[in-house]
């Protein structure tokens, strides 16, 4: 029997995703209980889910699972949601890949954004241990849109590394901050010289003047909590910097803040982004690169 005989069960307009035919037939099933197609014409195979050429899973799941990586799940954690939904455990280690692959693309898109942030910047040092090494993380935020400006994981707490974190926070911003409020980090921050004209005044923490800045950089003390979550038990260095730069991107640009009333702080700097969620990361990747997930 021709297979194409079975083709008025296809759903409806459904197109070879390697080569648009639509002389195509069903061809069982994955592992995971997937439909699989065949095509007459390229004599390749594909599922039928929101999948692309190449990817033998489909993108939803792995954007499922990096999305839950960076909202503080332990990979083990990853694995049973995505069994108790999906029906698919994957094993820790290909969670884990899946992260860091794609967080080198969410890197790649949000490079040239520029966000319109205002004068007044929030900078936070963070402590933490990678493997037998004690870090340090320093954040910058603006205080209006909430907007991380930029992250920076360091092993040494020296003027001159401070200095290259905060020009990258100007650089970013496209502006020299007015007011930049710190903790511990006020000392340092004075000894520095700015990438800029101006002269930012540094307020120490917590001895802030206006009540509503003492709220915020509360807020993004147990923002930055969650982070911690996301980094532990994390032994080696340049995943771990990676991994710092794709939390500042899901925190930017996927993640709805309550005093923004649900808008990013992407969002609320008018910093657009052509991507609403992990997924649509993974799809971007998948359209763009042969290796196969």
């Amino acid at each position: 029997m021709d297979p194409t005989a079975a083709r008025g069960s296809l759903p409806k307009d459904m197109r070879c995703k390697h080569c648009e035919s639509a002389r195509l037939y069903r061809h069982g099933f994955t592992a995971t209980g997937v439909r699989r197609y065949k095509c007459r014409d390229c004599g390749l195979t594909f599922i039928g889910a929101d999948a692309l050429p190449r990817m033998r899973i489909p993108i939803v799941i792995v954007g499922a699972a990096v999305s839950m990586f960076y909202e503080g799940l332990s990979l083990n954690a990853i694995r049973r949601q995505l069994n108790r939904i999906y029906e698919f455990r994957p094993s820790d280690s290909t969670v884990y890949d899946w992260a860091l692959r794609f967080t080198r693309t969410s890197l790649d898109v949000t490079r040239d954004l520029a966000p319109q942030v205002g004068g007044a910047w929030i900078a936070h040092e963070t402590e933490m241990q990678i493997g037998e090494r004690t870090v340090w993380v320093w954040d910058v935020f603006d205080e209006e849109t909430r907007y991380l400006l930029a992250s920076k994981l360091s092993t040494m707490r020296c003027s001159g590394d401070i200095q290259r974190w905060m020009n990258l926070a100007i650089q970013r911003a496209g502006r020299t901050p007015e007011q930049i409020m710190a903790d511990n980090m006020a000392r340092r921050l004075d000894a520095i010289e700015w990438a800029g004209d101006s002269h930012a005044e540094h307020t120490p923490d917590p001895s802030f003047s206006v009540a509503q800045s003492t709220l915020a950089t509360e807020s993004i003390r147990q923002t930055l909590t969650s982070r911690k979550r996301v980094m532990r038990g994390m032994a080696n260095m340049a995943a771990a910097e990676l991994v710092v730069g794709g939390w500042q991107v899901h925190y930017n640009c996927l993640r709805p803040h309550e005093a923004l009333d649900g808008a990013t702080p992407a969002a609320a700097a008018g910093a657009t982004t052509t991507f609403k969620n992990w997924t649509d990361i993974v799809r971007r990747d998948a359209e763009a690169g042969p290796t196969p997930i």
